[in-house]
């Protein structure tokens, strides 16, 4: 610790225990005023103010910073205020994070909070939110007949909102997340179906006839294996149609790539308007998209009978689609990943394969060959069992 007088002059303080009898400052000679530099050094944090006031009043406040640290309180001045409510937290601070930091999140999140949050917990202070107030996120979406999924996603706009609070000084340091302590339902929600060839060349029409920028859309996803959020964030300076290339960059994929696209696109791009190179190509939202493509399966037929949600054809079908593709036709396992731009190989074969098992017939009867018997060695067995062989005894 170390406390001296301060020249408001030149900006330097000169220490009370070296210098106890200084009453003006020997650089430019103008006497003291009642300032004082404090200096506090604790455990690798160090704390330094300015006091104005008597020497005595100076050591008090002194001894109180290092008593703060000690314990872990709040420093003199940094006591946090009323803690805010969880809507005016959301509102002003959270959803324009997110809109700026994750701009593919923040419609779906920000639709979740208007639908199923806000009403439940606007409300609520940041410090008075509880575990119980996430178990009445859980029953409130579950009322509503939404699954194990939005469940989860209650909990985890909660606990990441509440984290970020923290982060930003609107929360005790002491604070622990209430969030941790409530469960989540385990459930497994991949998807198991690729769209076919064949569904593809039914669906493709009706796309076409409903809505031919969201028939756009679907066509970069299926061509390219992009996510819908990708494929809305292109722009035409992103494309190339000398050299058939389209430059991506995403927060999926910060680096960003360049991925060549086939002859077919290149006609297809051809043959629109073309925009301003900062105009995106398809001017549609994620949520037309979803809904034009859902009638579109629908009026086909393709989900008829289909019950689980895992298995109903759905948009990203045709990002698996795409990989499914890709290893039926016996792409190398690095070209594989290159062209879908999956860092984890576990995730792209374990989630995004579904291969047909018609398509496996010809592994399967390769196989077979390697051990199946010839008529003469199937002709010897049979007479081995029917002579049988004797074995005599011993006594």
């Amino acid at each position: 610790m170390a406390l001296g007088r301060w020249c408001e002059r030149c900006n330097v303080s000169w220490s009370v225990k070296k210098h106890p009898k200084l009453r003006k400052c020997p650089r430019c000679k103008e006497p003291f005023r009642e300032v004082w530099r404090i200096d506090v050094f604790y455990r690798g944090r160090r704390v330094v103010r300015l006091f104005h006031g008597a020497l005595g009043e100076a050591r008090a406040f002194e001894a109180e910073i290092k008593k703060r640290l000690r314990f872990g309180e709040p420093l003199p001045g940094e006591e946090p205020g009323p803690s805010p409510t969880l809507k005016d937290f959301v509102e002003r601070e959270y959803l324009p994070w997110l809109k700026e930091n994750r701009p593919a999140s923040y419609p779906s999140e920000a639709s979740f909070w208007r639908l199923h949050l806000l009403p439940l917990l606007g409300n609520r202070t940041l410090d008075a939110i509880s575990p119980l107030d996430g178990e009445r996120a859980k029953k409130a979406v579950r009322d509503k007949g939404l699954g194990p999924r939005a469940e989860e996603k209650a909990v985890q706009f909660l606990k990441k909102a509440l984290n970020l609070a923290y982060r930003w000084g609107k929360l005790p340091k002491d604070w622990r997340n209430p969030m941790r302590e409530v469960s989540v339902p385990k459930f497994d929600n991949r998807r198991k179906r690729a769209i076919t060839p064949e569904e593809w060349r039914k669906l493709a029409p009706i796309l076409k006839r409903k809505n031919p920028a969201v028939y756009g859309v679907a066509l970069f996803s299926l061509f390219l294996g992009l996510r819908r959020s990708e494929v809305l964030a292109l722009r035409w300076e992103d494309l190339d149609l000398d050299k058939g290339t389209v430059r991506l960059a995403h927060e999926k994929d910060p680096e960003g790539r360049v991925l060549p696209f086939p002859s077919y696109l290149i006609e297809y791009l051809k043959g629109l308007p073309k925009g301003d190179p900062e105009d995106r190509i398809f001017k549609v939202s994620e949520h037309t998209v979803s809904h034009v493509f859902k009638e579109a399966v629908d009026e086909a037929g393709l989900n008829e009978g289909v019950s689980d949600p895992r298995y109903r054809l759905v948009f990203h079908s045709l990002r698996h689609g795409f990989t499914t593709a890709l290893v039926e036709l016996n792409i190398s396992t690095a070209r594989a990943a290159k062209l879908t731009r999956h860092k984890n190989l576990e995730v792209l074969f374990k989630h995004y394969t579904h291969l047909n098992p018609e398509s496996l017939r010809q592994e399967i009867e390769a196989v077979a060959k390697l051990f199946e018997l010839s008529e003469e060695s199937e002709t010897n067995i049979d007479e081995k069992e029917t002579k049988g062989e004797v074995i005599p005894l011993r006594r």
